[in-house]
């Protein structure tokens, strides 16, 4: 069971903070859920073996998932419960930070499998946006699967991209924590100066 703790911890905690920013979308409390967010993953960050390492990954997956959003934004496939750009930005950004906390503890598994991550994401992302649409966060244009196969397509090709980066980044940050040059055997008494 300990080898497992930290793994369900990270999930429970992943689904807790994401529930929490859905149904404050548009609330005047908001902004809660991104703090936490923020405060999870900077804990996170800093038990990590390669605490820099993984903070980028986050923020540059983050950046990306972000990107992918704000263009499905701007398309007119769904709309945010709130009007405010800049709400929609922080939570959305504090929603990607968020499922990038997953990476190294609760998605390690799906690293070295593409077709799976690309399976998972393109079934998950569209699953977890029409759920945050029930739940009063976004609203899809009608036609409504126009949004959710956006979801589908950005899910499907932004999971298995970021497991391959964290398979890189933790294998990478790995192999700098061994030592440079190997060290030679000691000599036998007497053969010092040869």
């Amino acid at each position: 069971m300990t080898r497992w703790a930290p793994i369900l911890a990270n999930l429970v905690l992943f689904d807790v903070l994401w529930t929490l920013a859905v149904l404050g979308a548009g609330k005047t409390w908001w902004w809660a859920a991104p703090a936490l967010i923020l405060v999870s993953a900077s804990v996170q960050v800093c038990r990590s073996p390669a605490p820099g390492a993984e903070a980028r990954l986050i923020i540059l997956g983050a950046a990306a998932g972000v990107g992918l959003d704000c263009t499905a934004h701007a398309l007119g496939l769904f709309r945010y419960a709130s009007p405010s750009t800049a709400q929609f930005v922080a939570v959305f950004a504090a929603l990607w930070i968020n499922f990038g906390t997953l990476l190294r503890p609760g998605l390690r598994w799906l690293w070295r499998r593409p077709l799976l991550a690309a399976l998972l994401g393109g079934a998950g992302g569209p699953l977890a946006y029409w759920t945050a649409a029930r739940l009063g966060a976004i609203a899809p244009s009608e036609p409504a699967w126009r949004a959710f196969a956006w979801c589908a397509a950005q899910y499907a090709l932004a999971l298995p991209l970021w497991c391959a980066a964290a398979s890189a980044v933790f294998r990478n940050a790995a192999r700098s924590v061994q030592p440079a040059t190997s060290i030679a055997p000691p000599r036998p008494p007497g053969t010092q100066g040869l």
